[in-house]
């Protein structure tokens, strides 16, 4: 098992096209046994350098990989339903010791959905991917 957030130091996302080379790499590390990555996510937040659609991207990507790869990676835990309640985030904030705008970002936006509950399109691409 392992968590997963394709994210620099400073909570800036890495580039989409870098996310099945770390797959690959998470399959060596296993090294013929199953993969569980407990914790997947990727932000939407534009903080975070990111957006609802480059989100989306990451979540066509990944279960790409993992349908690809389906024997060796039983399942994958996208972190959130739905983004985090900005008092939800302000507390976690504070337990983690960080005032980076980026962080709470990070934190607020790894939902499908969005705190109302809105469907975000990675919501809409993984059920569409599914119906297929």
């Amino acid at each position: 098992m392992l968590t997963y957030y394709p994210l620099d130091a400073a909570f800036q996302v890495l580039p989409l096209a870098d996310v099945p080379e770390h797959v690959d790499a998470m399959l060596d590390l296993a090294d013929g046994k199953p993969l569980h990555p407990l914790e997947a996510g990727y932000p939407s937040a534009a903080a975070c350098g990111s957006s609802e659609a480059v989100h989306a991207g990451f979540v066509d990507i990944l279960r790409a990989k993992w349908r690809a790869h389906a024997a060796a990676i039983p399942s994958v835990n996208l972190v959130w339903l739905c983004d985090l309640d900005a008092e939800t985030v302000e507390a976690l904030c504070a337990y983690y010791g960080s005032d980076a705008e980026a962080f709470a970002g990070f934190l607020g936006s790894l939902g499908l959905r969005t705190h109302a509950g809105e469907l975000k399109p990675a919501w809409e691409r993984l059920v569409q991917r599914r119906a297929r």
